[in-house]
């Protein structure tokens, strides 16, 4: 996704109206010296407030404006979530538990300051996964082609093939695993401590209240990722509805061994001097150090109604009378959304007026030509079977339209949108065209299988995947680096992606697969025999994921036998006119449609019109 349009959309032919400006009117914008750019903050139109799954209604255009810059351009949701917490007997007390030589006093006192310290995080991974299904309208009216009832898989698929710095600069739009872990308050969600979680559950019958703003900006949407500059004045007014899937969520007991180290010394320094219950900041440090090192809690997202692994503590007094070495004990915990509100949404909307004449200029430009603007659409199916015991061998027919890429998801359960992880599977290869994807089935661990990847995401140059999209493929542990496991060991954003055109960097092509009907496999066998009681290659069935000390014996997630999914990337575009409703379709090529339209701009771009 992207490689062909960041090309288009780099010459500001295609998508946007900036060069015409620049020559129709240098000075664009300015009406008698007073400058007419705009912040504007235009609430949704639906009735508050929004319960799910009520249809919300987001401005994307304005008219107190003539353009709309879509890529600075952005909408807020404040969410209100209720969610039912699960854990075994419901005792939250059994996160944190003294040995038999601890007394009263060391409990009370241990107890108090991990569970202030320790955070626990509950939020989305991108700010788009909390959309469940989208269509945009034009003027009030549905554009149909534009419906996606499967948003959150499209969303996790959409922002793999973005590069860290991107994710790192918006803030309140993504949560990447190493600010989670750190505390970082960028994130797409919110913390909270032990003791908060545990004085919410308990007083609320086992229910805890998630509210956060959600940050998404207008091209963050696949349909909208190649608008630009857009003269909403001439095509008239587009508007998303959207629906919140609270489902979504992820939640993650964070590993404390680089957010508390951080703290810890000022924060127990001063209990030392206030209470004489600790050494004192380093001997305490290294106590902890002992205490935090477990790993078989998740060290990963955990999706919404799925079961995951939180981190409790046992500790002991050494033989001088402080807490001394201690252990963890690992706590089952489910989380599943109960109620959700969207308590406002908010576009604010950034563009600027022009001049009568400026505008009178681009309507007659526009009167004999469309506005073009490039896209992507991707269509989202299961297969009809999942692995059995001896491996994958998955097949469908589908038909091809324009289709530029295919990729390969791999669910633990049906509840699994976001979180996706390494099947652990070798001779693992699509099948389509009468082709093998790749030619030699390859190991879903293996550097080559890795490599492959990056081509395919266009992440394989200056642009840098995130820690986790590679610890979804190289996931084994480094004995010479274990603190950089430890911090950073989410590994939920494995896809399986190929290219199924040419890509180049100094031209445009435009050759996608078009098919009525065509066959497609996906096969693969397993690493390993079967999990079940606890060691690889003893017992149970065999599923996706084969690490047992990882998977922490989740008999739920064995028995759901989900089929993997298919997700076909196909090129497509919008077509504005004066004079008809917007057109938002696959139907034609990118070749025909340029060489009708914009045949200069295809001979720049290295095709033939």
């Amino acid at each position: 996704m992207q490689n062909n349009l960041h090309k288009i959309l780099a010459l500001n032919e295609i998508g946007s109206v900036n060069e015409l400006l620049q020559k129709f009117d240098p000075k664009l914008g300015v009406v008698e010296g007073i400058g007419k750019y705009s912040y504007l903050s235009v609430e949704s139109t639906s009735p508050k407030p929004y319960t799910q799954p009520t249809e919300i209604v987001i401005p994307l255009t304005n008219s107190n404006v003539d353009i709309v810059e879509f890529h600075r351009s952005f909408f807020t949701l404040f969410i209100d979530i209720c969610l039912n917490v699960w854990v075994p007997d419901n005792n939250f007390d059994q996160f944190f538990l003294a040995g038999d030589d601890v007394g009263p006093g060391y409990m009370a006192t241990w107890t108090e300051y991990l569970e202030n310290l320790d955070l626990f995080f509950i939020g989305f991974k991108n700010a788009t996964d909390c959309i469940d299904s989208y269509k945009l309208q034009h003027n009030g009216v549905d554009i149909g082609t534009t419906m996606q009832n499967r948003a959150s898989i499209e969303s996790f698929l959409y922002n793999q093939m973005k590069p860290q710095i991107e994710k790192s600069n918006k803030h309140g739009s993504y949560s990447l695993w190493e600010d989670v872990v750190k505390g970082d308050e960028s994130v797409c969600g919110v913390y909270f401590t032990y003791a908060e979680l545990k004085k919410q559950l308990t007083a609320d019958n086992h229910r805890i209240r998630v509210q956060f703003p959600v940050t998404i900006g207008f091209d963050m949407l696949l349909p909208l990722q190649g608008f630009n500059l857009f003269p909403n004045a001439l095509f008239g007014d587009l508007s998303l509805v959207i629906k919140i899937n609270p489902n979504a969520l992820v939640w993650a007991s964070t590993d404390p061994q680089r957010y508390l180290l951080t703290r810890v010394q000022s924060v127990w320094a001063h209990a030392a001097n206030r209470d004489g219950c600790f050494y004192g900041a380093e001997t305490t440090c290294q106590h902890l150090e002992q205490i935090l090192t477990a790993r078989n809690f998740s060290h990963r997202f955990t999706q919404m109604r799925t079961d995951g692994i939180a981190r409790g503590h046992i500790y002991s007094v050494d033989h001088d009378g402080g807490v001394g070495s201690g252990s963890y004990v690992c706590v089952p915990m489910r989380m599943d959304p109960d109620c959700t509100i969207t308590r406002s949404a908010v576009s604010t909307i950034m563009g600027f007026s022009l001049k009568d004449s400026v505008k009178q200029a681009l309507a007659q430009y526009y009167s004999n030509i469309p506005f073009v603007v490039p896209g992507e659409r991707i269509f989202i199916q299961a297969f009809s079977t999942g692995p059995s015991a001896s491996g994958l061998n998955s097949s469908m027919n589908i038909p091809l339209i324009n289709a530029k890429e295919i990729i390969g998801l791999f669910p633990r359960t049906p509840n699994y949108l976001t979180c996706f992880r390494n099947p652990e599977y070798h001779h693992l290869m699509l099948t389509l065209l009468n082709r093998n994807f790749p030619q030699k089935g390859c190991n879903s661990n293996s550097t080559e299988f890795y490599r492959m990847e990056l081509e395919s995401c266009n992440l394989d140059t200056i642009l840098c995947p995130t820690q986790s999209f590679e610890n979804s493929y190289l996931k084994k542990a480094c004995p010479y680096f274990p603190m950089r496991q430890r911090c950073s060991e989410d590994d939920t954003d494995f896809l399986m992606i190929f290219n199924l055109e040419r890509q180049s960097s100094n031209a445009f092509f435009a050759d996608p697969v078009n098919s009525t009907n065509e066959s497609i496999t996906l096969t693969g066998s397993p690493q390993s025999q079967g999990i079940g009681d606890g060691e690889i290659g003893k017992g149970g069935d065999v599923y996706y994921y084969l690490n047992a000390e990882d998977d922490q014996k989740d008999d739920e997630a064995h028995k759901n036998h989900t089929a993997p999914i298919l997700a076909v990337v196909s090129d497509t575009f919008w077509m504005f006119s004066t004079t008809e409703r917007p057109v938002y379709e696959v139907a034609a090529g990118w070749n025909e449609t340029l060489a009708k339209h914009y045949p200069d701009v295809l001979r720049r771009l290295g095709g033939s019109a």
